[in-house]
């Protein structure tokens, strides 16, 4: 599905649902969540970065995190559009690939 920009004056006109599918639209993609348990899948998230950025979604915050012996590495980014629609982008490396999970959602604004 290829990304479509979203019209402003159609999105101030829309209800939550068809705003849904406009988001849906911008992204290029069918559902506004993915996730995956297990090994690396760096092309796919790479892929949901390069959506956001081409549906004007900008990273607002990063959160970086470890646990203590390093066994355990995570990252969470944090993005907006200008709509106020948020996306977060979260990545768990454990100790193996077998505990590894990856999850992207995005949410769309109440306004």
């Amino acid at each position: 599905m290829p990304a479509k920009p979203i019209d402003p004056e159609k999105w101030k006109a829309a209800d939550k649902k068809k705003r849904e599918r406009m988001l849906k639209a911008a992204l290029g993609h069918n559902k506004l969540e993915w996730k995956r348990d297990r090994g690396h899948p760096d092309s796919i998230l790479r892929k949901w970065e390069q959506r956001l950025r081409d549906a004007n979604f900008k990273r607002v915050e990063y959160k970086p995190g470890n646990s203590p012996d390093g066994g355990v590495i995570t990252h969470s980014n944090f993005y907006q559009d200008p709509f106020g629609n948020t996306a977060e982008i979260d990545k768990y490396y454990g100790p193996t690939k077998d505990y590894n999970r990856f999850r992207v959602t995005v949410k769309v604004s109440e306004e």
